[in-house]
């Protein structure tokens, strides 16, 4: 008996040192996580989370009891193990393990230039991860049954063809086709819109399946809609003040760089759209029908060598190479704005892969709440000052 409570004694010193030593850690706190799929040539899926901003607090102090988190390592082992295959931390979050959080080590990334990137929050299951069985039931669910009829069908592909799509002419099933294809109040279409091209990038078969299931009309409208005339559907539902637009719940799979180029989509609404030259006038359109005009002598005197629309459109082919220039013409631009007009401020695309952007990733490390620890810590070893007499007086 005394040799049984000597060797517990020798192995719980070091046991209980350990568990009671201060530890300084760092406490890390991040904005607007992300989650970034990387799909290899190959068609696998990766999955990596990333975040705009981390908080780190060098100062933050507190004790930690190695003990518990040795009591729970087997727990933690199995608990990690529902979750290897896709290891989210927003199903730790809601999951009933309120017993362990969260928290990420930030590693450098150096992402494969050959590979293609996605954006997501962390909630939503990326599009280019479905299969096309699940893409099928996605646009069945989430377009097809939403009380879509022929007629509106060949309405809407005769005006999206247009630059312009009058919404006083359309009835209230067209107008709700064009919300519901655009995604209005729905993320997921959102997403759908966005990645359509790559979904559909040597994938016949999903063509085919979309034509077999909804019929070619169909087909058409939603190829139109998200490829074909994808700029024309940019103009009238990305551009703030457009007949459609709305605040969008999903990020584009590029950033910002302004010594990058500008998008090309910009660029031809820049050229083309933005600004128009007719006779000695010159109109700001702004998706507001040409509603402000100023006098040609009066654009001169901030831009003096262009003459009509092809000296503007070859000024902002010239200086489409950075973002920065198109920043200050634009500038320039709202500095004809007056008490009675105002051209309202355009949002220029992002221009740059996410891959230059987020140059850190994050992985999720499942660890005990320190809070806790104290309550565990003294449980454990209520129950330890408990079984030992027992054991050694037995």
């Amino acid at each position: 008996m005394v040799n049984a409570a000597l060797a517990i004694s020798i192995i719980s010193i070091p046991i209980f040192a350990k568990a009671f030593s201060n530890k300084d850690r760092h406490n890390i706190r991040f904005s607007e996580l992300s989650k970034i799929v990387e799909v290899s040539k190959n068609n696998q899926n990766q999955d990596y989370y990333v975040s705009k901003n981390a908080f780190v607090n060098k100062n933050k102090f507190y004790v930690t009891f190695d003990l518990v988190n040795a009591f729970y390592f087997s727990s933690i082992s199995i608990f990690k193990k529902i979750f290897i295959k896709n290891y989210d931390p927003t199903k730790v979050l809601n999951s009933k393990f309120s017993n362990y959080v969260i928290n990420s080590v930030i590693e450098n990334k150096k992402w494969n230039n050959n590979n293609d990137y996605f954006i997501y929050d962390l909630e939503t299951k990326p599009i280019v991860s479905y299969k096309n069985n699940e893409l099928l039931e996605l646009i069945n669910n989430e377009i097809y049954v939403k009380n879509i009829d022929l007629d509106a069908i060949n309405n809407i592909r005769n005006l999206i063809n247009k630059l312009e799509w009058d919404k006083l002419v359309l009835s209230s099933k067209e107008i709700d086709l064009i919300e519901i294809l655009s995604g209005k109040n729905n993320k997921i279409i959102q997403y759908l819109r966005r990645d359509w091209k790559y979904l559909l990038n040597n994938n016949v078969q999903l063509q085919n399946l979309i034509i077999n299931k909804f019929g070619l009309e169909f087909w058409n409208l939603l190829n139109d809609f998200y490829d074909v005339y994808s700029f024309n559907a940019y103009l009238n539902i990305d551009i703030k003040n457009a007949n459609f637009y709305f605040e969008k719940d999903v990020k584009t799979n590029d950033e910002y760089d302004f010594d990058n180029k500008i998008n090309d989509i910009d660029k031809e609404y820049l050229k083309k759209h933005f600004a128009n030259f007719i006779n000695d006038k010159v109109f700001f359109n702004n998706n507001k029908s040409k509603r402000f005009s100023i006098n040609l002598i009066d654009f001169q005197k901030v831009f003096k060598n262009i003459n009509n629309q092809l000296d503007w459109e070859n000024f902002i082919e010239e200086n489409a190479t950075s973002l920065n220039n198109i920043n200050r013409i634009l500038t320039d631009i709202y500095s004809f704005s007056n008490e009675f007009n105002t051209i309202e401020k355009i949002k220029l695309l992002s221009n740059s892969s996410i891959t230059k952007y987020y140059k850190d990733i994050l992985t999720p490390i499942l660890e005990l709440d320190p809070s806790l620890n104290l309550i565990y810590t003294f449980l454990l070893l209520l129950i330890i000052n408990i079984t030992i007499p027992l054991t050694i007086f037995r």
